[in-house]
């Protein structure tokens, strides 16, 4: 119904809730500087930021709350059968996320890196690449759109952990940790994981 839906989205909300918040999501364009955080136009943001020593300098982060899975996909029906078929092929990442995935784990294909899911995939779909790498929150999104187009090869996880951030030396930051602390104790992080993610 036109409002955000998602992992963060129910995880922000249900700390809204225990910290007995009126919650606004707003919609922003991405900027690795933070810029409307720091000029005061949002309080935080949780958007599948990952932990950034070099950022600490500018903002805050809260305590890490997860960790990104990647997953490696190909179109279905082509030559690739096995993740093997696809070593020293072009693979595709988005130029936001490739810090995200060992260097290690990287080396085996030649990386393309893109700034945009969307060329991306049209990069993919007319087999200019063999593959991409695709976080899963996004992954999630276009495979159960596209169950028949695609197929997951591989599964990696983030050598960074996501958090949320905050203006440096925001109040906030604290007491969202404390409920982010119980939000993991008690189960309900899983919980909200399990929802959006147990189907792929």
């Amino acid at each position: 119904n036109g409002e955000p839906a998602g992992f963060d989205i129910d995880l922000i909300k249900e700390i809204a809730v225990r910290m007995d918040k009126q919650l606004e999501i707003v919609p922003i364009q991405w900027d690795q500087d933070f810029k409307d955080l720091r000029e005061g136009k949002v309080d935080m943001i949780i958007s599948a930021v990952s932990y950034n020593t070099e950022k600490e300098k500018l903002v805050d982060y809260s305590q890490a709350y997860f960790n990104m899975k990647y997953l490696l996909i190909s179109l279905t029906g082509s030559d690739i059968k096995a993740k093997e078929d696809i070593k020293g092929k072009k693979v595709g990442i988005l130029q936001a996320t490739d810090g995200n995935v060992d260097p290690d784990y990287l080396v085996a294909f030649e990386i393309v890196k893109y700034h945009s899911i969307l060329d991306m995939l049209d990069e993919l779909k007319n087999k200019k690449i063999a593959a991409v790498l695709l976080s899963l929150p996004i992954a999630a999104n276009i495979l159960q759109a596209n169950r028949d187009i695609y197929t997951v090869f591989d599964e990696v996880q983030s050598i960074k952990d996501l958090a949320i951030v905050f203006n440096e030396g925001s109040p906030l930051k604290q007491e969202v940790d404390a409920v982010l602390a119980e939000i993991i104790k008690d189960g309900t992080l899983q919980e909200i994981y399990k929802k959006w993610f147990d189907s792929l």
